[in-house]
């Protein structure tokens, strides 16, 4: 008689054999089981008996029986009387054979009870009849008393919470129940973890193990361990923190409010701030004709917007952020092309040309049309410049606050003649001038009309000769003039020129006659007054005598003959 199945429960254990082959001349009656511990004796075991107790396991072991008494395991012969019973005896690795289970019908099978669990036993059988027991069978395998069914439950002593530094090495070893050994996965941002770069996974059938080298804020976050087999799951988490510089900001990093002196920056927090708070954040610029990068200020943790100063106009930069904490710096956001130092506006397009819309002797008043574009920035003011005609370079005469399109220049020297123009201001600066007006006099605008009698003195000439008067006629405007003649009014002619210009006044008689001797008129008139004077020309004829007067030699009589 021999073993021929057995099953292991996690409170019994399952025995069965075949019957024996002689049951020694009388039917087998039952079975005897004996049961033995690892340092104990053979005793006869309870019976298709089911008890709740872990470290014990009911058996339906039988030994056989029959009159003749326990028989050997599986025997041949049963000795002439019938089987009535087995012993089943058990025994530990290093103990001694020790009854079990005694069975008292020939069934061939039977249960052990009182197995210590995780200890290993062997067993065997003997057949009984009248007349005892027989020789045992063959031992069992050795066998390790656990449940056959058990469902997966993870040693949760093992997964606590893990806060180490970057750079540490961790090691997560996890002890694991279940019957059949269950398949053991970890899990890590919603993918199974397999041995690989800085991972490495151990699995035995109840245990698990998993090691990280060269850690970093990557490793850093919740890992499930599920532990599965035919009964049931088990699943158990453990927070991983690894201490680590944090992760760079978040771009882009914008560039706003771009000047000639200054940027504005903004960016985004960081993914992660390797575990600890954040500390500041650190700016830095660079000046691409140097290409170094040099410190341009820190900002609080909570704020993600710097003004970067200290620009050098017209130079292009760049910049970048990183994020610190007690571990250090992150790895620098930057932005993705050079950044232009420049005002996002120009000085202004030079203004219309200027009228000189009123004056006098020691001024003139200018006005003028606005600049077709400010280029950005509003116009704050205009600057009027004055070019002094012996000087011939323009210098600042006026400063206009606001965009006053009109301005006067003092100081003027009277007689002296003048040019203007002028620049339009903005906060980028001056523009280029406007064009410059026409020589301007200072003098009075208004002024009434006065002829020059310097050249009026009474004029004596030979018939056929000519007679020229040039006559400075002063007024403001300028005044018309008009010349006469025994109260006719003179124009050019055939032997008769006259010509007006502004304050001057010609009178060019090409061939004199007898006839054209008398006394001339000139009037000057403007919008103020009107002015006259006289001049008297005498033609001669061919021969002629002058009476001189001998008191004081004057002219006092003519004589033609």
């Amino acid at each position: 008689m021999c073993v021929v199945r057995l099953k292991i429960r996690l409170t019994k254990v399952d025995l069965v054999w075949e019957a024996p082959k002689n049951n020694g001349g009388a039917p087998i009656t039952g079975y005897i089981v004996e049961k033995k511990e690892k340092f104990g004796s053979w005793q006869e075991a309870l019976v298709t008996t089911y008890y709740q107790k872990l470290n014990h396991v009911c058996c339906a072991i039988e030994n056989s029986l029959n009159k003749s008494g326990p028989g050997v395991g599986g025997p041949k012969n049963n000795g002439g009387a019938p089987i009535t019973g087995y012993i089943v005896e058990k025994k530990e690795k290093f103990g001694s054979w020790q009854e079990a289970l005694v069975t008292t019908t020939p069934e061939c099978k039977g249960r052990v009870p009182d197995l210590k669990e995780g200890n290993t036993y062997q067993f065997r059988v003997k057949a009984v009849n009248k007349a005892g027991p027989g020789e045992p069978s063959e031992p069992t395998a050795p066998h390790l008393a656990k449940a056959r069914f058990l469902k997966p439950l993870i040693n949760r002593d093992k997964m606590c919470a893990v806060r180490v530094r970057a750079g540490t090495t961790i090691k997560l070893d996890v002890d694991i129940k279940g019957e059949p050994p269950p398949t053991k996965t970890w899990i890590f941002n919603n993918k199974p973890v397999e041995t690989g770069a800085g991972h490495k996974l151990e699995n035995e059938d109840y245990n698990t193990k998993l090691t990280m080298t060269e850690t970093s804020w990557a490793n850093s976050g919740v890992y499930t361990l599920k532990a599965v087999n035919e009964v049931g799951s088990d699943e158990a988490t453990v927070e991983i923190i690894v201490l680590d510089k944090p992760g760079k900001p978040e771009g882009p990093l914008e560039v706003s409010d771009i000047h000639a002196d200054h940027v504005k920056l903004a960016w985004k927090k960081p993914k992660h701030t390797g575990g600890l708070p954040l500390s500041a954040f650190v700016i830095e610029k660079m000046d691409v004709l140097t290409g170094k990068w040099v410190p341009a200020g820190t900002v609080d943790p909570d704020k993600l917007e710097a003004t970067v100063t200290g620009l050098e106009p017209l130079h292009t930069y760049q910049f970048r952020v990183k994020a610190l904490n007690e571990e250090g710096e992150s790895e620098p956001l930057d932005t993705d092309h050079g950044i232009l130092a420049k005002n996002p506006y120009d000085v202004p397009c030079p203004p219309g040309l200027p009228d000189i819309v009123d004056w006098d002797e020691k001024m003139a008043k200018l006005k003028w049309e606005p600049p077709i574009r400010d280029n950005g920035a509003p116009i704050t003011g205009y600057i009027i410049e004055v070019m002094d005609r012996d000087r011939g370079e323009f210098v600042k005469a006026v400063e206009i606050q606001g965009n006053i399109c009109q301005g006067v220049v003092p100081k003027l020297e009277e007689g002296s003649q003048y040019q203007f123009r002028i620049r339009a201001v903005n906060k980028a600066g001056q523009s280029e001038p406007s064009e410059n007006t026409n020589w301007h006099t200072a003098k009075p605008r208004f002024l009434k009309p006065r002829i020059d009698r310097t050249n009026l003195n009474p004029v004596t000439v030979k018939a056929g000769l000519p007679v020229s008067l040039d006559v400075k006629v002063f007024g403001e405007p300028p005044a018309t003039v008009t010349w006469f003649f025994k109260d006719q009014e003179l124009k050019t002619g055939e032997n008769l020129e006259i010509v007006n210009i502004d304050y001057n006044t010609k009178f060019l008689m090409t061939k004199s006659k007898r006839a054209s001797s008398g006394r001339y008129v000139i009037r000057a008139k403007n919008e103020v007054g009107e002015d006259e004077a006289e001049v008297d020309i005498t033609i001669l004829g061919k021969t002629a005598f002058l009476l001189f007067s001998e008191r004081d030699g004057s002219v006092f009589d003519l004589a033609v003959l």
